[in-house]
């Protein structure tokens, strides 16, 4: 079985969604640095495997508050002090022609790895760029971006000029979001195939479908099938351009019980609620996604926990999510039998008073 990593994007994906509100005249919302600054800090202590950190543009088109920046060097400002991994710290550049004198050579202190978007229509432009990106001293990931479009010659070719150019992954993205679990097994079967050992394979969901999670749990079961190590992307609240991407909050507990991944949930879940800051809370009510009901969808209990917990006595994911990792010290039907006495016990084995306090 390969080794499977998980990469938080919300920064990046997210403030694209954002900047693409804004270039429609549409009513947006901006992303603070310093919710940006603490998001990183959360993210990083969740044991995530890499976290990109939005996309570098040249000057005449940066926007940091979308987290679109105008050089390596400004990006690279998020990256929380003392860190020294700096390969787990990404950034993507979508244009492919930024002159070769506006991209910094790597040192320390920048982020280490890149993203670039393989244009189906420039691909010699494309791989020359990686080319340039790999002799300035970065990790380079390749995304084959609306993947459905390839032949299978097509994806040997890329697979080819992957090996050539000694990327470190070469990444599968469902751009438009209509993939389904047949077609990540095309993509990842072919990958698997002919790329070298060394070159990973990523898998980039986007949900226009609602099939990002079924998707990516397609492309775990494919992960137990190789040794190649596997990079799957997450945002937090599934914030991304469109309808969003895998939600991370979501795909975690899968990566932690059936792949071993020492992910800290609570710290996933503080990412969430740092970036709800900047997208809004959902309501309880018409269908609206919300981490409450992901929560107890997590826990595998009743939904009325979830809103009792945060609606009702106002603690936070993180401390929610304390609370119902209890359940089983409460009783065997308690998990699947929302009662007042239930949850007061159950607060009680988490060491909170019925008004959720902590106690001394």
């Amino acid at each position: 079985m390969g080794r499977v990593r998980l990469m938080e994007v919300a920064l990046r994906d997210g403030g694209l969604g954002l900047h693409d509100s804004y270039d429609a005249g549409l009513p947006f919302e901006r992303i603070p640095a310093d919710v940006a600054c603490a998001f990183c800090k959360t993210m990083a202590a969740s044991g995530v495997d890499a976290i990109e950190l939005g996309q570098v543009e040249q000057p005449r088109r940066a926007h940091p508050e979308f987290c679109m920046f105008a050089s390596m060097e400004d990006i690279s400002a998020l990256i929380p002090e003392g860190e020294r991994d700096w390969r787990r710290w990404v950034a993507m550049y979508n244009d492919i022609h930024t002159p070769p004198e506006l991209v910094s050579d790597w040192r320390p202190g920048l982020c280490g790895t890149v993203r670039v978007v393989l244009r189906y229509s420039e691909q010699e432009a494309s791989f020359a760029f990686c080319r340039m990106l790999r002799e300035k001293g970065y990790s380079v990931f390749l995304q084959v971006a609306l993947l459905m479009r390839y032949t299978d010659d097509e994806l040997a070719h890329v697979c080819a000029r992957a090996n050539d150019l000694g990327l470190t992954a070469l990444y599968c993205a469902d751009s438009n979001g209509y993939m389904r679990p047949a077609d990540v097994d095309r993509a990842l079967s072919t990958f698997d195939a002919l790329l070298d050992p060394s070159v990973a394979m990523g898998f980039h969901a986007h949900n226009h479908s609602q099939m990002a999670y079924a998707n990516a749990l397609r492309a775990l079961e494919f992960s137990r099938t190789t040794d190649r190590t596997l990079y799957l992307d997450g945002c937090v609240l599934g914030c991304g351009r469109g309808a969003g991407n895998l939600k991370t909050e979501l795909i975690a507990p899968d990566l932690v019980r059936d792949h071993g991944l020492d992910l800290d949930m609570g710290a996933i879940l503080d990412g969430c609620a740092l970036m709800e800051r900047v997208v809004g809370h959902p309501r309880l009510d018409c269908g609206t996604y919300g981490v409450t009901s992901a929560l107890t969808a997590i826990h595998r209990c009743g939904y009325a926990y979830g809103v009792a917990l945060v609606f009702e006595l106002g603690l936070s994911y993180a401390d929610a999510h304390r609370v119902l990792c209890h359940l089983d010290d409460v009783g065997p039907d308690a998990r699947h039998r929302f009662t007042r006495e239930n949850l007061r016990e159950l607060l009680a084995a988490a060491g909170r008073a019925p008004d959720g306090r902590e106690l001394p």
